[in-house]
């Protein structure tokens, strides 16, 4: 919806950490001074892990992902974007060592037909603009797979909100820095229908979601929290419709159904024979 003001990806993603970002940081001096109060703090090393991983889920996702925004539509971004479950497992699986069961692989094969369904229609009605727009939101799921596997032993050792501030002003700064690289100021003045949706972007989307996604890995681990996302596609597309009207016809419904179908494969745990 944003796109239609012509915005292009980093200044949109500058407003979004403007409004945000203070939001983040009255937040942290609380903590800072509750933790302070209790005699609690923080470790460097744990900090600075928590810069760094902020950077990939935060800052390089989200700006790969409006990337493919740009050309692709919301279905197609939203159904390659939460493949991440089966990413999820993938990095689980090389970082920690844990065993990669044959139904993740079942269920990477699922995915990426359903989005190659999806990625002919548009491609067929986009153009080759589609091919630019699906390797960037691929590159985005990557980010935010990794994102999710990284954060969790941080989380587990600063807690996470504390995670979240950290990760979310370290994000803000580098996108900032972007901004003023490859534009100028006046670049920051957009029209007033643009700048409302942004509110709504850098308050329902960003601040609200980001706490709720690090509690969620606190309490769920990132296998359980990715899966538990699986409504994500189906509600993009129901919005996507009534909202930009885009076509929802039956390669959308295939690879909606594909999608959700993997993750279906990669939770299903048999019952054990009594």
């Amino acid at each position: 919806m944003i796109y239609v003001y012509e915005l292009d990806t980093i200044t949109l993603l500058a407003w979004r950490m403007l409004i945000s970002m203070p939001i983040y940081v009255a937040i942290g001096l609380l903590l800072y001074m509750r933790n302070r109060q209790r005699g609690i703090t923080l470790e460097k090393r744990w900090v600075i892990k928590t810069l760094l991983v902020g950077l990939v889920g935060y800052y390089l996702a989200a700006l790969f992902d409006l990337l493919g925004l740009q050309t692709i539509t919301a279905q197609l971004e939203r159904l390659i974007l939460f493949s991440y479950p089966t990413w999820v497992a993938v990095f689980t699986w090389l970082l920690l060592k844990k065993p990669m069961e044959k139904k993740i692989l079942i269920a990477l094969g699922l995915s990426y037909i359903g989005i190659a369904v999806i990625f002919v229609s548009d491609w067929q009605q986009l153009g080759n603009d589609v091919v630019g727009g699906t390797i960037w939101v691929l590159l985005a799921a990557l980010a935010f797979s990794l994102y999710v596997v990284l954060s969790k032993p941080i989380i587990d050792q600063i807690g996470a909100k504390e995670f979240t501030v950290i990760a979310m002003i370290s994000s803000s700064l580098m996108t900032l820095a972007h901004f003023f690289i490859v534009q100028t100021p006046q670049a920051l003045v957009i029209p007033l229908p643009a700048f409302k949706l942004v509110i709504v972007m850098a308050i329902v989307t960003t601040v609200l979601p980001t706490f709720l996604l690090a509690a969620a890995i606190s309490r769920l681990g990132p296998s359980k929290t990715a899966i538990t996302g699986t409504l994500g596609p189906a509600m993009t597309s129901m919005f996507a419709v009534i909202l930009l009207d885009e076509f929802f016809g039956w390669p959308q419904a295939i690879g909606l159904i594909l999608v959700i179908a993997a993750i279906g494969v990669m939770q299903y745990k048999p019952r054990p024979v009594v």
